[in-house]
């Protein structure tokens, strides 16, 4: 019964959202402008040209015409203009993100916001949202392009979402470049400016280019034969690599998809994950701190303001195993190394969902006193003493928790996903500042929304929702697909 009635209501989304493209009557829509000769085609490597074939005539008509699809939809009185001649200047900063956050406490904005939706990050008065709009999954498709564009321009209009997360490697590039869309338009169109925002990207993966269909494998060749990173340095088995010549690269070419002169915040990302199994500590740690390096060098260019590890299990696992856990003491004590007691090493990005509780509740994070003494604490803890910000990721584990009801309804909160975001932002740690969560359709993004309406739950309901209820029976009318 409800796996059809997912099936029925998916069909009929999917049905809207087409029509909704087929209203951006413009030429550049037609797969003819995408038209591809057999001579390039054969040129691509077969693992890629399998997962793009499908797509090559629908990749990117919509991202370069996104302003011809604002002029008809007609939503704004106020005449405006998209300047594409010059990048997104400046940066997130303490009078944007207030600015922000006035706009949303005086009906400015698309909803009633709470003011616990928002955090400051450690010696920063930057109010960020503690739900962020995360850009990892989805084809490299024209609908998915306009999906995310949509959603994202509809979270941070709706006054209680700033953060936005993003990689090269998220859609093969796309997300990056759907991202630099949106934020030109909410610039210039909507007048959300640049300092309000806080965009965060990554690099380590060697990303695959859906429109320029090129694979990893052949980026790799490029990076040896063109820009000389020594192939010693590339680990081919996870196509990763930390060289400072392929982060300067990488970098650059964010900037110019994202449409922007500043990151706000640059990942390492995976760096132990993907090095790890191939390499000795030595080796890694000797890797990031040249990297850490290249990323203060980039802060006092201007170029990012601030720099972290994105991971996704290195901090969360036992000390006892050997190449994957990752002591985040010791990252900590390189970034001081290199960049003394003001670096720029500020944040850490981490999974936490109910199914993946270990940065709250587990003491596998090795840390030494002023003593001397040694002990393990829980994440969250550490880097509350340490004063690195944390922003969590996948608190709906991809999706598969979006149909999995949580016991209470936290706050009366009521939306199954919107519980568990609820759950995940009220983690009671100062480190904690933003849960990062993937959605497209216009129905997710509001059932999501719900939590910044909302304050955060207090200690102890948050450790009483902890504690084994009576579980209840539930209708499929209340998942709320």
């Amino acid at each position: 019964m409800i796996t059809k009635s997912i099936a029925k209501l998916s069909k009929s989304l999917l049905k809207n959202n087409i029509s909704a493209l087929a209203g951006f009557n413009n030429k550049a829509f037609s797969s003819q402008n995408q038209t591809t000769s057999q001579s390039e085609s054969e040129d691509f490597s077969q693992d890629l040209k399998q997962k793009i074939d499908p797509l090559r005539n629908h990749v990117n008509d919509f991202l370069r015409n996104t302003s011809q699809y604002e002029d008809q939809i007609q939503d704004v009185l106020m005449p405006y203009y998209f300047d594409k001649s010059s990048r997104l200047a400046g940066h997130c900063s303490e009078k944007g993100t207030d600015r922000y956050y006035r706009r949303s406490q005086t009906g400015e904005t698309n909803l009633e916001v709470h003011p616990e939706n928002f955090k400051y990050p450690y010696d920063s008065n930057l109010k960020l949202s503690s739900i962020g709009y995360g850009t990892y999954i989805g084809d490299p498709d024209d609908l998915t392009d306009y999906l995310m564009y949509d959603a994202i321009k509809t979270s941070v209009l709706s006054g209680g979402l700033n953060v936005i997360d993003t990689s090269p490697n998220y859609r093969y590039m796309k997300s990056e470049k759907t991202v630099g869309k949106v934020l030109t338009t909410l610039d210039q169109k909507y007048g959300i400016k640049r300092d309000e925002l806080f965009v965060a990207s990554k690099v380590g993966y060697v990303p695959e280019d859906a429109e320029r269909m090129i694979s990893a494998r052949e980026a790799i060749e490029t990076l040896i034969q063109d820009l000389k990173v020594p192939e010693s340095e590339i680990v081919k088995e996870s196509g990763h690599c930390l060289n400072p010549i392929f982060l300067k690269q990488q970098l650059e070419n964010s900037l110019e998809r994202l449409n922007l002169q500043s990151l706000d915040l640059y990942y390492l990302h995976n760096p132990y994950e993907a090095q790890g199994p191939y390499n000795t500590d030595n080796v890694i740690f000797d890797r990031i701190t040249k990297a850490f390096e290249f990323m203060e060098q980039q802060v006092q260019a201007g170029k990012i303001r601030n720099y972290g590890l994105a991971t996704y299990s290195s901090f969360r696992v036992k000390p006892s195993e050997n190449k994957m856990h990752l002591s985040l003491e010791k990252i900590h004590q390189l970034a001081e190394k290199v960049g003394g007691k003001n670096n720029h090493f500020k944040y850490i990005q981490v999974p936490i969902n109910v199914m993946m509780p270990e940065a709250f509740v587990e003491a596998w994070q090795p840390h030494t006193d002023d003593k001397q003494v040694t002990k393990n604490k829980i994440l969250l803890g550490l880097c509350n003493d340490l004063q690195l910000n944390v922003i969590s990721s996948q608190p709906l584990l991809q999706g598969y928790l979006a149909q999995i009801p949580l016991s209470r309804a936290h706050n009366n909160v009521f939306n199954i996903p919107a519980r568990h975001l609820q759950f995940v932002r009220s983690i009671p740690s100062k480190a904690l500042k933003s849960s990062i969560v993937g959605m497209k359709r216009n129905e997710h993004v509001r059932g999501n929304l719900e939590v910044v309406r909302k304050a955060l739950m207090k200690r102890e309901e948050f450790f009483d929702s902890l504690k084994p209820h009576r579980r209840q029976e539930f209708i499929e009318e209340e998942l709320d697909m």
